[in-house]
């Protein structure tokens, strides 16, 4: 069992959601938390080159909060932490944490 899982930017690559935080949610001890960043909905031109391997042009917070919640994650938050400059366009991402119950 985990204190705690740290995910940068790799969410986006996963096909299915709710299937990832119930995963997170097993590992984790009571009272660990997730610490993930990654993009806010865009529209699908972050990757240029292609978007093999991309199930998500980001995401809607609110939605993320209910499958959060759904899962059994409390204390969730999100922030906004950072953008990413490309020659388009900006790309910004949020850090969201929630918590297992203790």
């Amino acid at each position: 069992m985990l204190d705690g899982i740290v995910s940068s930017m790799a969410m986006h690559h996963i096909e299915e959601t709710g299937i990832f935080f119930n995963t997170l949610y097993a590992h984790l001890k009571r009272g660990g938390f997730i610490a993930i960043a990654d993009l806010y909905k865009e529209d699908g031109s972050f990757h240029t080159a292609g978007n093999n391997g991309v199930y998500h042009f980001g995401f809607d917070t609110e939605t993320l909060e209910q499958l959060l919640e759904k899962t059994g994650f409390k204390n969730i938050t999100f922030h906004h932490v950072h953008s990413i400059e490309k020659p388009h366009r900006n790309f910004d991402l949020f850090l969201l944490s929630a918590y297992k119950p203790g």
